[in-house]
């Protein structure tokens, strides 16, 4: 026969426990301590692939005046200059990412030697190599795709640069050569990246493949 409620052996223990739950704190909600803060979320660190912030010019070429003074030390013997140097530039990646671009300062050379002191005419080539660059580029693009349409740029301007030569030195053999010899680069740069492009994709391809054949498997 089962036992009444005060017959159990845990029924003073409910009683307790059903009087201290119907208890009021002692102290007020406003002595309470306060919550203990959540913690702030860190900020998440830039991807080291990321290209550096543009420099203003002036703080540019502060920059470069600097890096130049620790260059003729060092080339005069202070090994000192040459080590302090070698640390703050490796510190300074638009630096010498901007000084150490050889296609760039090519191209810079090349402009000069179509349009000399037209500062105009520079300009504006200037800005349709810049168009050029960025209608070749795609996004996603590989390092090694990157590299060859750079050199699809380059070679398009060296081969406009003697297509304009040969129109105003008709007749020079040499130059006619030049000519054929710089189209024959730049078809070369437009099979390279080509090539490239087809690497990425195969690449890509293989990619979703095996993230597929994963996720299949676990």
């Amino acid at each position: 026969m089962p036992k009444s409620e005060d017959e159990h052996p845990y029924a003073e223990a409910r009683k307790l426990a059903s009087f201290w739950s119907k208890l009021k704190p002692m102290y007020p909600a406003e002595h309470e301590p306060p919550p203990e803060p959540k913690p702030k979320p860190k900020p998440k660190p830039e991807p080291n692939n990321l290209p550096p912030r543009p420099l203003p010019e002036k703080v540019f070429h502060e920059k470069v005046k600097k890096y130049r003074k620790l260059a003729k030390q060092a080339e005069a013997g202070d090994t000192a200059a040459l080590d302090q140097l070698r640390e703050q530039l490796g510190g300074d990646p638009i630096v010498w990412r901007t000084m150490g671009d050889i296609q760039r300062r090519t191209e810079h050379e090349l402009i000069k030697k179509l349009f000399g002191t037209d500062v105009f005419a520079r300009e504006t080539f200037r800005q349709r190599i810049s168009e050029l660059r960025s209608q070749v580029y795609r996004p996603g693009d590989s390092i090694v795709t990157e590299m060859a349409c750079s050199r699809v740029v380059t070679c398009w301007c060296f081969t406009q640069y003697f297509e304009y030569r040969a129109l105003h030195e008709a007749g020079d053999r040499q130059l006619g050569n030049l000519l054929v010899q710089a189209e024959k680069r730049y078809q070369t740069a437009m099979k390279t990246l080509e090539m490239a492009r087809k690497l990425d994709r195969e690449r890509v391809k293989q990619r979703a493949s095996d993230a597929k054949q994963y996720a299949s498997t676990y």
